[in-house]
């Protein structure tokens, strides 16, 4: 992240350590910790992402929870701003096998290779055709069998299992 570093343990526990900015840490109590101070989910871990201010953390459970500053149509729900600086479960029994996060925007390859999209929008980074957020549910990107995701400030990529690259 921009401010702070995440890990999972073997325990499937998170960690974080690093300035807190912006809610990031994971404790609203330690700021700027010293070390590594544990994250408060309410079941293990299994797998994170992160960018600049935003960790999202997945569980065996496939619920998704987010912790830092985000917007709440990133999720596909209506909302502005946020900051959490204690992990919020943002999708339930969600079976999301990678997740790429762009300024703006998260990608989110599916188990079953589809391409969800949730975000801002104003590049067109959505995949939708246009340039309308997010704000309704996460959009469905018309591209089957996606193998690999990424994002930039304003730009997504995927990859699909026949090789061709989708910008």
């Amino acid at each position: 992240g921009y401010s702070s570093t995440y890990s999972i343990c073997t325990d499937l526990t998170v960690t974080a350590r690093g300035s807190g900015l912006l809610g990031t840490i994971g404790d609203p109590e330690a700021p700027d910790p010293t070390g590594p101070i544990q994250v408060l989910l309410p079941e293990p871990a299994s797998k994170l992402w992160m960018r600049r201010h935003l960790c999202l953390i997945k569980t065996p459970a496939n619920d998704l929870y987010a912790l830092g500053a985000s917007e709440s149509f990133i999720y596909g729900n209506e909302g502005g701003p946020r900051l959490d600086s204690t992990p919020r479960m943002v999708l339930e029994n969600f079976p999301v096998r990678e997740i790429a996060i762009g300024l703006e925007h998260v990608l989110y390859l599916m188990e079953d290779g589809s391409l969800l999209a949730g975000g801002r929008n104003s590049g067109g980074e959505l995949g939708s055709g246009d340039q309308t957020p997010s704000r309704s549910g996460l959009v469905e990107v018309p591209i089957d069998s996606v193998v690999s995701v990424a994002a930039g400030a304003l730009v997504s990529v995927a990859v699909t299992s026949d090789g061709k690259l989708w910008l």
